[in-house]
């Protein structure tokens, strides 16, 4: 069997589904299929065990966000994917470190998709490094030398699911239990699917993104840059958008 074999197959399922493929990168109509990650990142020529569990973690990833997150809009895991690569090929046990980021993702899908007392809408934030970009920030000594999806990261981003879960318990001010069956968005802006799209679309024209996920360094630098003032950005293209709250 061909080391790209899962993932063509994978490719395959995600089109049977009709699972979301679109993409913020400005020059594709589409987000890079796994069968082109694959090849992109040579999985021929890489250590067959290693590939093996980065097919399994990718489609345990799709089938997470897919349940979780049935809305969501963009699907670019170019970079992720990649980055799962660099870690493991890094690491003394890289089939335990592929298969713990794995679990960790799967986990984290459920924290805080639709069928948890968090209910967001969509994974871009974290796909995107808004999530990153803001947990470096409020500690660049400790947390810059983190890339995005890196093992502490993925970690803290756990334990914030956690304590999410409990602020909603206690009906938090922030984080009140829903009293509908609408997601939550907490942010100063729109985010049905077309503002959303339109915002992130925006934010992508101006390179105004933390992480470029829909990268492979062979395409242009992919590592997120966590300097600016992200979630102002974002606020700010909304508001020229007109989709801020009242």
């Amino acid at each position: 069997m061909s080391a790209l074999t899962p993932f063509v197959a994978l490719d395959r399922a995600i089109a049977a589904r009709g699972i979301s493929r679109r993409t913020l990168d400005p020059e594709r109509s589409e987000a890079l299929g796994f069968e082109e990650i694959a090849c992109a990142l040579a999985f021929e020529r890489r250590d067959a065990r290693i590939v093996e569990a980065i097919a399994d973690l990718a489609r345990e990833l799709v089938e997470a966000v897919a349940e979780h997150f049935p809305e969501n809009l963009f699907a670019d895991y170019a970079a992720l994917v990649e980055a799962c690569v660099v870690s493991a090929e890094r690491a003394e046990d890289p089939i335990r470190t592929v298969r713990d980021t794995g679990r960790a993702l799967v986990d984290l899908q459920a924290l805080f998709g639709r069928h948890s007392t968090v209910r967001f809408r969509y994974v871009h934030d974290f796909l995107y490094g808004f999530d990153w970009a803001k947990w470096v920030q409020r500690a660049p000594n400790e947390h810059a030398a983190n890339e995005p999806y890196a093992p502490l990261f993925l970690e803290f981003m756990l334990a914030r699911g956690r304590e999410m879960l409990a602020l909603i318990a206690s009906d938090d001010a922030t984080y009140p239990r829903l009293r509908d069956d609408r997601p939550r968005n907490p942010f100063r802006f729109d985010r049905e699917p077309s503002s959303e799209v339109a915002i992130h679309r925006a934010l992508a024209a101006r390179d105004a993104l933390p992480v470029r996920a829909y990268r492979l360094s062979s395409c242009g630098p992919a590592r997120g840059d966590w300097s600016r003032a992200y979630q102002e950005l974002r606020f700010e293209v909304a508001q020229s958008l007109g989709l801020t709250k009242p």
